[in-house]
């Protein structure tokens, strides 16, 4: 359907790494300090080394991230450089959402330990299972608003 369609597919690195996957806010920086889209900016999945965010921006490019935490602390800030964009078309392919691969690169003062401290509250999350018992037109509606809860 893809190769039809004319795009070229190719599949993400080899993760070091876990990935989580969470929906997550976040407030995005460029280098001249300007936020990007910080209404609707989401850390789509999570690792020790980086994130996958829902942001047009370019191969190569520095942002500075704030990552609000879960327990009302101040935010985690961070720099990363953009290594990896899905495109629209590519999302579309892979049935995923269109974004930007973060590898984080720099942490403020004791964030780097925080951050790490909150990637463990997150993977226990994610090892948490649920069962829905729902109809089948209800089903989507629950499954969406508990998976988007971790």
């Amino acid at each position: 359907r893809a190769r039809d369609a004319g795009v070229s597919l190719t599949p993400p690195p080899v993760r070091g790494a876990p990935r989580f996957p969470v929906a997550w806010p976040v407030v995005v920086r460029n280098h001249a300090h300007v936020e990007v889209h910080t209404d609707r900016v989401r850390a789509l999945d999570i690792s020790v080394s980086g994130l996958y965010l829902d942001v047009e921006a370019k191969a190569g490019s520095e942002l500075m991230i704030a990552i609000p935490l879960d327990n009302s602390k101040q935010p985690i800030r961070c720099r990363g450089r953009v290594v990896r964009l899905v495109s629209n078309d590519a999302a579309h392919a892979f049935q995923t959402v269109a974004g930007a691969g973060v590898m984080l690169t720099h942490f403020g003062n004791h964030d780097a330990e925080r951050y790490r401290n909150f990637l463990n509250r997150i993977e226990h999350r994610c090892q948490r299972r649920i069962v829905v018992a729902a109809s089948e037109a209800r089903a989507p509606a629950l499954t969406q608003a508990l998976s988007s809860a971790r």
